[in-house]
């Protein structure tokens, strides 16, 4: 980086990316979303404010689904393949949930006896709302303060709220229904679950689910809209996504940062991080700190000492695609 202001969307990206790497998403989960998202806000006629709001939910909709990772992973053993195999689920619909749930609990209690691992998917079952509940509002909650610490607007913020509220009422955790769920949270629900169900089980049968959901996850509306063209909307939605082509999506005006907004940002992504389990929260924020103070007693130059700095607020973001069932494992790793 240069003393010049950069792109706030440039870290955007990266938080999208490392989400996508917590939830088990493929490659590009995120920004494949964004770009499905406008190009149905596009369809659909929305200003730009509220595509705004669009950009922003699609690439940030998860930033909070670290908060408590440990307590779902303790709950369901692996997080990351539980929420891999939520993100298609129909969360409405309870036997299909309840399936994936008692999968997860089968899989976290695979080396108990028969008579005990029964007994403890039974208990799991049982206590599935009372450990969920907490979890996801933790989630909206923390979505919410690292949306504020880089400087998102209220508009923003409060969408980052709602990312598992549903049109039908039945989402979590406050139960909102209909036009009380924010339009760019209705649109992006949509679209990020059209690319999941289109990954899981093909673009039909992806249309014919997304049919079928609609007046229950889906605004019965917006539904309607993406069926009529969705072979053009999905077109090229199999590829990774281009960095110039999420800039260039950006609705005007451009947020740019300074190199103290720059930090900041780093910092925040340095917690999001970190905040997976109990025992490494401030883990980047004192390595980026030895770091930076090894290499000033070493002489670098100043833009050397910040890019340090900086490689320590986020060194160990690919430690977001390990199950924090693993690294909280108390026996000997395999």
């Amino acid at each position: 980086m240069t003393s010049s202001p950069v792109r706030r969307a440039d870290f955007l990206m990266a938080l999208a990316y490392a989400t996508d790497l917590a939830t088990g998403h493929s490659r590009d989960f995120a920004l494949r979303s964004c770009v499905l998202a406008m190009r149905i806000a596009e369809a659909a006629g929305l200003d730009r404010e509220m595509r705004r709001g669009v950009w922003h939910q699609a690439l940030l909709r998860y930033i909070g689904c670290n908060a408590d990772s440990h307590l779902l992973a303790s709950a369901f053993g692996d997080e990351i393949e539980l929420r891999r195999e939520l993100a298609s689920t129909d969360m409405g619909n309870k036997p299909e949930l309840r399936a994936v749930l008692l999968r997860a609990l089968a899989r976290n209690y695979a080396g108990l006896p028969p008579a005990e691992q029964s007994s403890a998917i039974e208990r799991g079952i049982a206590e599935a709302m009372q450990v969920s509940v907490p979890i996801l509002s933790g989630h909206c909650e923390v979505a919410q303060r690292i949306a504020e610490r880089i400087g998102l607007s209220d508009m923003i913020r409060q969408n980052l709220g709602q990312l598992y509220e549903r049109w039908d009422g039945g989402g979590l955790p406050r139960g909102l229904s209909g036009e009380a769920v924010e339009l760019p949270v209705r649109l992006v629900t949509l679209a990020q679950e059209a690319i999941a169900l289109g990954e899981e089980h093909g673009h039909e049968t992806m249309k014919a689910m997304i049919a079928k959901r609609a007046g229950g996850g889906y605004e019965p509306a917006l539904a309607e809209l993406f069926l009529a063209q969705a072979d053009k909307l999905m077109s090229g939605l199999d590829q990774p996504a281009e960095r110039e082509t999420i800039m260039a999506l950006e609705p005007e005006p451009h947020a740019l940062l300074d190199e103290e907004e720059c930090d900041q940002t780093f910092l925040a992504i340095a917690d999001m991080i970190d905040m997976r389990m109990p025992h490494t929260f401030g883990h980047s924020r004192a390595v980026a700190s030895l770091a930076e103070a090894a290499a000033r007693r070493s002489g670098l130059p100043a833009a050397d000492i910040r890019a340090v700095k900086w490689a320590g607020y986020t060194h160990d973001i690919g430690e977001l695609a390990v199950p924090v069932s693993t690294w909280m494992r108390a026996r000997r790793l395999t």
